[in-house]
């Protein structure tokens, strides 16, 4: 349903959106000067983000680097909150879809559909919060995968069907490249399990005749590990190293794990909370018998800053004691699973450290042959894997503390509420010791046995 009115154009902002006073009038010139512009929308950006960004909240590297790809490939999101839209555009949809957890995403993908277009406005024009709890910030982000699918499917993968067939090629490949990212969680946690199981088991993840070929493999492997490096730090030129790395780092944990918060349904107050790949599998693949959603095509669900903070976990002199804070995340949320993978990575090292050991006690040179294909490989992925599946542990042990909500806000003549300078900055005392530090080493490693092997 429309709302009622005759105005050309119609504005939507998240309840907790602070718009900045220029935000309508950065937005209306591109529709006023561009018949065929459906909507504009700037980036969500925040000002609760607390120090270090332990679990990937700002958003960094997909407003200011994924959406600006976007828009050059002439599918820009409109992403919830701050978009100005054309009546007659949303109109010809039949009005906001009703059958994703992305209504926002699906809108804009139905919109290019029918051949108009969208602009991304790469200001910052609206300043709200990240949700203030672990288990609120999972919901979050496992609603924007799931309906991400959702709206995939709806849309035939945007290669084929009536509701695609205004796209052209970079709006279709890009499209169903996105579907694939977010589907992908069911492979990528396999991925993760394998890498755990041939660590454990010591098995390598190369083979080879002799030392020669050997150093024909480092070298290969180095120069594209290397490659991929440079890579993300032409990203991280713009949004920043550490953003891009916590937000890598991040979605490794998020793609698996379960909770047992019990439910039937994404209306019911206490319901089930899952991450990427189970609540794939519960919403599109499981029967209701087993744990199935109901519906696989469906817009209900609790909005994230309505879930209770029973924690207090940012608030330092109301924080709930440690184990309860543990029982949680680890528990209610599922972290133990993560705690169990990144676990299960050291333990691998350690014993193939012992096997090498017991084979070669006084051949140094033997002993490194053995464990490089095995534990110390360029491209090795579990010293990753250990450090980000262990993020959930460590932010219910150390969670980080943020000050009340009116001191990060000044008030102006009127008595509006602006976010403060400083509440709008990104704030790391431990620049380049973070998260970070492992893609930082991973890289210097990859340089040194890339020399060694000449």
């Amino acid at each position: 349903m429309l709302p009622r009115g005759h105005a050309s154009f119609i504005a939507g902002l998240d309840a907790d959106m602070i718009p900045e006073r220029r935000w309508l009038r950065a937005q209306l010139p591109h529709l006023v000067s561009d018949a065929r512009m459906a909507f504009t929308c700037p980036p969500p950006c925040f000002y609760n983000v607390p120090t270090d960004d332990p679990i990937s909240q700002s958003l960094f590297a997909f407003h200011k680097f994924e959406e600006i790809v976007k828009d050059s490939a002439g599918i820009a999101w409109c992403t919830g909150s701050g978009w100005v839209m054309r009546r007659t555009a949303l109109a010809e949809i039949g009005g906001f879809p009703a059958k994703s957890l992305t209504e926002d995403l699906l809108c804009g993908k139905l919109l290019l559909g029918r051949g108009w277009r969208s602009a991304y406005i790469q200001e910052t024009l609206q300043w709200g919060l990240v949700p203030d709890t672990y288990h609120a910030h999972i919901r979050q982000r496992t609603r924007w995968s799931t309906g991400g699918v959702q709206a995939g499917l709806i849309m035939k993968l945007c290669l084929f069907g009536d509701l695609s067939r205004h796209l052209n090629g970079w709006q279709r490949a890009y499209s169903f490249w996105y579907l694939f990212q977010n589907a992908s969680a069911t492979l990528k946690t396999l991925e993760v399990l394998k890498t755990m199981l041939m660590l454990i088991f010591g098995w390598p993840t190369t083979v080879f005749a002799d030392k020669r070929q050997l150093a024909s493999l480092v070298r290969v492997a180095a120069l594209g590990h290397i490659a991929n490096f440079v890579r993300q730090c032409l990203i991280a030129y713009v949004n920043g190293y550490a953003a891009s790395s916590r937000e890598i780092f991040c979605l490794y944990f998020m793609n698996t794990c379960t909770s047992i918060r019990r439910g039937s349904d994404w209306a019911s107050e206490a319901k089930q909370t899952v991450d990427f790949a189970l609540d794939h599998w519960r919403t599109f693949v499981l029967p209701t018998r087993v744990g199935g959603r109901l519906t696989a095509f469906c817009a209900i669900f609790p909005s994230t800053g309505s879930l209770p903070d029973e924690l207090n976990e940012r608030k330092k002199a109301l924080r709930a004691p440690f184990c309860k804070r543990l029982q949680s995340v680890l528990i209610k949320d599922g972290g133990v699973i993560h705690l169990l993978v990144s676990l299960g990575f050291m333990f691998g090292f350690f014993l193939n450290i012992k096997r090498a050991y017991m084979l070669y006690p006084s051949d140094l040179e033997a002993c490194f042959l053995y464990l490089l294909p095995r534990v110390f490989w360029v491209s090795a992925m579990w010293p990753a894997y250990t450090v980000a599946f262990l993020r959930p542990f460590w932010y219910a042990t150390f969670p980080p503390t943020m000050q009340d909500r009116e001191h990060l806000l000044e008030r102006d003549a009127t008595k509006v509420a602006y976010p403060k300078d400083e509440s709008k900055l990104p704030k790391s005392p431990i620049r380049g010791l973070g998260l970070e530090l492992v893609n930082t080493v991973s890289a210097v490693w990859a340089f040194g046995l890339l020399i060694g092997t000449w």
